[in-house]
C-alpha cells in the first residue's frame, strides 16, 4: 500500500511525504522516501508506483511535480515527465492504453502545452498527444490573466476499462472563464477526448465508478444545467450515470460558462445527508470516494451521516446490496419549512372540498404513493403515485364530498416508497389567511387588514395573500376544533411583538422580528389542547407591521 502525503517520519523511520507498507505484515518498507513536497495523488501497477503533487525532487533526483517509483522502493531514473504550473492533484492508470492520465493546476508537461490535464507513458514519462492540448477542448482549466495558478484545475482522477472520469473546482469570484468547470466529466482514456460533462455549480472533489454508476463527492448546489435542482443547499454526494443520456441545458449564467449542447449523464436519485466538518476550516463535508462491487465509502470531516453519528468515514451498499430501509422524508425536513403537506378548501354550499396534496420526497426513491383518508376512518378516499424530487414537488388534488358547508375536515394520509417504507401522517388542516374564517379587526371593530401578494415561501398554491396591519391593536381571531393550533408568518426587521391569547386566556407576548426576511416560520404553538371548540386571537403591540401566513389546526 503506497501512502503519500505531508509528513517526515513513519512509525519512527524517516519518509519524507511517501511511504510503502507490506500488507501481510502492516510492516513500513525501506526505500520510498525522499520526496521534497507534498504528495496529492499516488497511482500504481505491478511494477511502479507513480506520485505527484507540489515536489521538485524525489529519491535524490530532480523530478518537478511527477516521479515513478520502482517496486523494490528506489526512484525510477529512466522515467520522467516534469510538470510546469502549482501542482499535480490527481493520476490514474490506463494499463490498456499504456497511459498514466494526469490532473492538476499547470500549464506544462515536458514543455508542451496542456490544460491542466494530460497522459504520459507509463514505462517513459513522454507526452501523449491529448484532446486537452487544444484551446477549443471544453474543459480548460488553465487561470485568466491575473489569477492565481491554483485557482481552478483537476481534484481526482479515476478510471474504468472504457473511461476516464475526472472532477474540477474553480474560484474565479467575478470572472467568467470559458473552459472553467466544477462537475464530473469523462473521457476517453486513449485521446483524452471528452465523451460527456455534468455541468454542476459546486467544486467536486473526487468520483469513483462502479459498474454504469459514478458516485462523487462536493458541494454541488445548482445542477439545473443536467436536469436536476436548482440552486440552494449543497448536496455532499451525488450519483449519475457513466454514460451520455442527454444534452446540458443552458446552465446557470452569470459569471459561470455554459456546457450546453455537450452530452451529459442522468443524475440518480440518491442523495445521502452528510454535515458539513469543522477540522479544515473549509465548509465541506466528504473529500474522498472509494469503492467495489458491493460498496462506497466516504471519507472527510463530516460528523454525522442521515443523522447518524459517522466520525469521518461511512459506507453505503450499492443498490443491488442495499438494505432499502430508508423511507419518505418527513415533511417537516429541510425542504419542507413550515411543515404542511395537505390543504382543504372550506366545502362549499354542495358539500365539496377540494384537498390538495403537496407531496414530500424520498433519497433513494423516486415513485412515491399516498393514500388519503378521513381522520379517524379507514376508508381510502384518494390514491396516487408520484415522481417527486426534493426539488421538484408536484402537487395533486381530489374532490371529498359530503362535508359541512364551510368547514375543513381533518385527514389522515400513508406514503410509501417501492420497497414498503412508509410513513404515516396525521396531517392538520391549513387555514390559510384568506379564509372566511379568520376574522380580522381593530380595537374600534372596523376592519383594517390588507391582503399583499405572496412573496417568497409562499403558502400553498391556493393560498394568494399574506393579511396585514400597521395598526396598533388591531387582531385577528380564529374560532377552530381541534387539540393544537400554530401560527405561521413572516419575520422581518419591521415587525415587532404581538400578544396571543387562547379562549380569553393569559395572552403571552411573542416577536415577529428579525435581522432579515424569514418567511413561513412558526412564531406561535400550543398543543394539548381538549379536543374542543377553542378561539385564538392575536394583536398587534410594536413595530412597522403584523401579518399572517396562515394558521395550522389539529
Amino acid at each position: 500500500m503506497y501512502v503519500g502525503g505531508g509528513f517526515t517520519t513513519v512509525d519512527g523511520q524517516a519518509h519524507a511525504n511517501f511511504a510503502a507498507f507490506d500488507l501481510t505484515t502492516n510492516k513500513v518498507l525501506s526505500g520510498f522516501s525522499g520526496v521534497n513536497g507534498k504528495v496529492n495523488s499516488v497511482a500504481a501497477t505491478n511494477t511502479q508506483a507513480y506520485l505527484g503533487g507540489y515536489f521538485s525532487a524525489a529519491g535524490g533526483q530532480a523530478r518537478s511535480k511527477l516521479a515513478a517509483f520502482n517496486a523494490n522502493g528506489t526512484i525510477n531514473t529512466g522515467w520522467r515527465a516534469d510538470v510546469t504550473g502549482t501542482n499535480v492533484a490527481a493520476l490514474a492508470v490506463t494499463k490498456t492504453q499504456g497511459n498514466l492520465v494526469v490532473g492538476g493546476s499547470f500549464t506544462k508537461i515536458n514543455g508542451a502545452t496542456y490544460y491542466s490535464l494530460g497522459a504520459v507513458k507509463l514505462t517513459t514519462g513522454a507526452n501523449v498527444s491529448w484532446a486537452s492540448q487544444s484551446s477549443s477542448f471544453p474543459i480548460r482549466m488553465q487561470p485568466p490573466s491575473g489569477s492565481s495558478a491554483s485557482a481552478l484545475g483537476i481534484t481526482s482522477l479515476s478510471a474504468d476499462a472504457s473511461q476516464v472520469y475526472l472532477t474540477a473546482f474553480t474560484y474565479l469570484p467575478g470572472i467568467k472563464h470559458p473552459g472553467s468547470f466544477e462537475g464530473r466529466a469523462a473521457i476517453s482514456p486513449t485521446t483524452g477526448a471528452l465523451i460527456w460533462a455534468n455541468d454542476c455549480q459546486g467544486d467536486s472533489y473526487d468520483a469513483f465508478p462502479v459498474g454504469q454508476v459514478l458516485y462523487s463527492v462536493s458541494h454541488a448546489h445548482n445542477c439545473t444545467a443536467i436536469g436536476g435542482y436548482p440552486s440552494q443547499e449543497s448536496q455532499r454526494a451525488l450519483a449519475e450515470t457513466t454514460y451520455k443520456t442527454g444534452t446540458n441545458g443552458p446552465g446557470v449564467g452569470g459569471n459561470y460558462p455554459s456546457f450546453q449542447g455537450i452530452p451529459d449523464g442522468t443524475l440518480l436519485n440518491w442523495f445521502p445527508v452528510l454535515n458539513t466538518g469543522t477540522v479544515s476550516g473549509s465548509g465541506q463535508a466528504a473529500w474522498s470516494v472509494v469503492g467495489n462491487s458491493n460498496y462506497i465509502a466516504l471519507g472527510g470531516e463530516f460528523t454525522t451521516a442521515n443523522g447518524t453519528p459517522q466520525q469521518g468515514l461511512v459506507r453505503y451498499a450499492v443498490k443491488a446490496f442495499a438494505p432499502n430501509k430508508i423511507g419518505p422524508l418527513a415533511y417537516s425536513g429541510r425542504y419542507h419549512e413550515s411543515g404542511y403537506t395537505l390543504y382543504a378548501n372550506p366545502a362549499d354550499s354542495t358539500g365539496k372540498s377540494l384537498v390538495r396534496i403537496y407531496p414530500t420526497s424520498d433519497p433513494d426513491n423516486g415513485p412515491l404513493t399516498y393514500a388519503v383518508t378521513r381522520k379517524g376512518s379507514s376508508t381510502v378516499l384518494a390514491t396516487k403515485t408520484v415522481e417527486s424530487r426534493f426539488w421538484k414537488s408536484t402537487s395533486w388534488s381530489f374532490t371529498d364530498s359530503g362535508v359541512a358547508k364551510g368547514t375543513s375536515l381533518l385527514y389522515s394520509m400513508t406514503v410509501k416508497d417501492a420497497f414498503g417504507n412508509t410513513r404515516i401522517v396525521a396531517d392538520p388542516t391549513i387555514i390559510n389567511d384568506t379564509d372566511t374564517r379568520i376574522v380580522y379587526s381593530t380595537s374600534s371593530g372596523t376592519t383594517d387588514f390588507t391582503s399583499s401578494q405572496n412573496r417568497n415561501g409562499t403558502m400553498p398554491d391556493v393560498a394568494r395573500g399574506i393579511h396585514y396591519t400597521k395598526r396598533n391593536g388591531a387582531s385577528y381571531s380564529l374560532t377552530f376544533t381541534g387539540t393544537s393550533v400554530k401560527l405561521i408568518t413572516e419575520k422581518n426587521r419591521d415587525r415587532g411583538n404581538v400578544s396571543v391569547s387562547i379562549d380569553g386566556g393569559t395572552a403571552v407576548t411573542v416577536s415577529q422580528n428579525a435581522t432579515s426576511n424569514l418567511f413561513q416560520q412558526t412564531i406561535f404553538s400550543k398543543t394539548g389542547l381538549t379536543n374542543a371548540k377553542h378561539t385564538i386571537k392575536v394583536t398587534k403591540l410594536s413595530g412597522t407591521y403584523m401579518d399572517l401566513d396562515g394558521i395550522v389546526v389539529r
